[in-house]
């Protein structure tokens, strides 16, 4: 029987093992669309670049009244507007490190910094910012139709309501905020209010997952040929339903029609789910609330919003579709309980089989337990079904620099054991199979050989786990 520890790897191999780790978590809780851009040039220092897009996404150049749709990689200068419609967000990246989402119906307008050092300064009209930042706790100054102030820190939420109330919760660092009644400073874990015409208020930030909810990640879970929708549903919903099972979640919500006049619960739970994937929680929740009889697809929805606001389960119920299992092996992974979100995922390709979405989570399982060669076919089968699948996308990046290392590592190994002569390999007999002709150069590659190798040169280490355990049930639970 094959253990979880036993295909831990070593101090000196846990390269592939930390990649796996990084990537489950990082699909989760990351923006899983924004490795390409974060490349983008940037005209002045000043200049902010729109990452990502979602649905309907317009700016306003500086000293123009004209908006037009602004292209993923664009640059956003100092004195441009920015506004997102109805089902729309954006992403910037305001900083080398730093990022902005925009919430769907914002208004705002990028500032120039107050020194040249600085960056730009945020003028939010009306609508919901998120700033988080990988750098040292950097100064932002905002401003808002009530208050402004200067933010020392990495992550906050700032929202302008029509009325121009301001709420802000701080998540990291701390806050001066004023306006002409009055100032307060805030620091992390709290939050102010600021009604038009009154002085900022300030209280404690109770549950900050539900203020930034709609910045957080929900994977789809439910699969749409468990749905029971109508002929006529399917052909109503075709373009969204065919770009959902591709993995294109934002496509499917960007083209979703009007719900008809009396919706089915079947309609409505598709819609939920379309909702949830684009991380519309509120709305999510008002077309479950609707529903006439509970499903299991609903419950999946419901359970995967518990999961990702990190919150504990009364009571599991036993998944009897293949969405259950999906929601379910999100949850378990939640608690730590890898083994048990790997069954899981199973259950949910067994469930449904034709659902890519399901493939591409256990080939994310797999890889996390260093498992390369048979997650990198799962994840084929996943993106087969799912081309378009972001996750999976992401994933085969990992999977296939980490098979880049497992080949150079036997390479170097047979090669290693083509000049070793005894159970030690010495620098010395390595110098005519390592490449250049500098001496420093070899004695480092082969140094590295020796760290990444086993003790006896023609024992040649194999990938950590390429090979699925048999049967899989035999994975020790946590």
């Amino acid at each position: 029987m094959i253990t979880l520890e036993g295909l831990r790897p070593k101090s000196k191999d846990r390269m592939p093992w930390l990649l796996a780790a990084c990537t489950i978590c990082g699909l989760i809780l990351s923006f899983s669309h924004l490795s390409g851009a974060w490349a983008a040039e940037v005209s002045s220092p000043s200049a902010c670049i729109l990452l990502e897009k979602e649905g309907k996404v317009e700016v306003a150049r500086k000293g123009t009244t004209t908006w037009t749709a602004v292209q993923v990689n664009d640059a956003l200068q100092p004195g441009d507007r920015l506004r997102t419609g109805s089902r729309s967000r954006a992403t910037l990246r305001w900083a080398e490190l730093s990022v902005v989402r925009v919430n769907e119906l914002t208004s705002m307008e990028i500032r120039p910094p107050a020194k040249p050092t600085d960056k730009p300064q945020l003028d939010l009209q009306s609508g919901a910012t998120y700033f988080f930042s990988r750098e040292k706790p950097t100064e932002v100054q905002f401003h808002t139709p009530a208050a402004s102030g200067a933010i020392r820190g990495t992550e906050f939420n700032l929202t302008v309501g029509q009325d121009g109330r301001t709420e802000l919760a701080l998540l990291d660092g701390a806050v001066d905020m004023s306006n002409a009644q009055g100032a307060t400073t805030l620091k992390s874990g709290e939050q102010a209010t600021v009604e038009p015409g009154k002085a900022p208020a300030k209280t404690a930030l109770i549950d900050a997952m539900n203020v930034i909810q709609w910045v957080l990640y929900y994977p789809a879970v439910v699969d749409p040929d468990e749905l029971g929708l109508s002929d006529s549903e399917k052909g109503r919903y075709k373009g969204s339903l065919e770009a959902y099972r591709n993995g294109d979640l934002l496509s499917a919500l960007t083209i979703v029609p009007e719900a008809s006049a009396s919706p089915s619960d079947a309609e409505r739970t598709l819609r939920a789910a379309l909702l949830l994937a684009a991380g519309r929680v509120d709305q999510t929740d008002a077309e479950l609330k609707n529903l006439q009889t509970n499903s299991a697809q609903a419950d999946a929805l419901r359970e995967v919003i518990e999961t990702v606001k990190h919150q504990t389960l009364p009571s599991l119920p036993q998944p009897t579709t293949g969405s259950q299992w999906m929601s379910r092996s999100y949850y378990l992974q939640s608690r730590g309980q890898l083994a048990d979100a790997l069954k899981a995922a199973h259950e949910a390709t067994a469930k449904s089989p034709n659902f890519g979405a399901t493939h591409v989570r256990v080939a994310e399982l797999e890889f996390g337990f260093g498992w390369t060669d048979v997650a990198l076919d799962s994840l084929n089968q996943g993106l087969d079904l799912s081309p378009k699948n972001a996750e999976g996308l992401s994933l085969k990046g990992f999977l296939l620099a980490a098979k880049s290392q497992y080949a150079r590592r036997r390479l170097n190994h047979n090669g290693a054991c083509c000049a070793a002569t005894s159970a030690k390999l010495s620098i010395r007999s390595m110098t005519c199979l390592t490449p250049g002709k500098n001496w420093a150069l070899r004695k480092r590659w082969t140094q590295t050989i020796l760290r990444a190798g086993s003790t006896t040169p023609c024992s040649i280490n194999k990938p950590i786990g390429s090979t699925r355990p048999s049967p899989i049930s035999n994975i020790p639970r946590n």
